[in-house]
């Protein structure tokens, strides 16, 4: 019964987990979308909240342009305010979600 108990905790507090991090993607996606006013790939919001360094988060923006999700013009100016929204010191910089969810 203890087994049974903790098992069911552990996997409540998983979807719980799931569940935030669900709401943090959609609320990213429709923050920097209305800021950007263009669609910005769900995989590119992941890698933001998922706390990428900003090469990472370049290399998935120049991804997004090869595959014709965003243009080329967008990718650069997302680039930029991205670097400028987070105050990206460097390509190693982490992004850091809560900046752009809570300020």
């Amino acid at each position: 019964m203890q087994t049974v108990l903790s098992n069911y905790s552990t996997l409540e507090q998983k979807k719980i987990q799931l569940e935030k991090k669900a709401k943090e993607i959609e609320l990213l996606k429709q923050k920097l979308e209305k800021h950007f006013r263009f669609k910005i790939p769900r995989y590119v919001i992941m890698d933001i909240v998922e706390n990428e360094d900003y090469k990472h988060f370049c290399l998935m923006i120049n991804l997004a342009v090869i595959n014709e999700r965003l243009t080329k013009e967008n990718g650069k100016i997302f680039k930029d305010g991205i670097k400028e929204m987070l105050q990206i010191q460097n390509e190693y910089s982490k992004l850091e979600i809560h900046k752009l969810l809570y300020d």
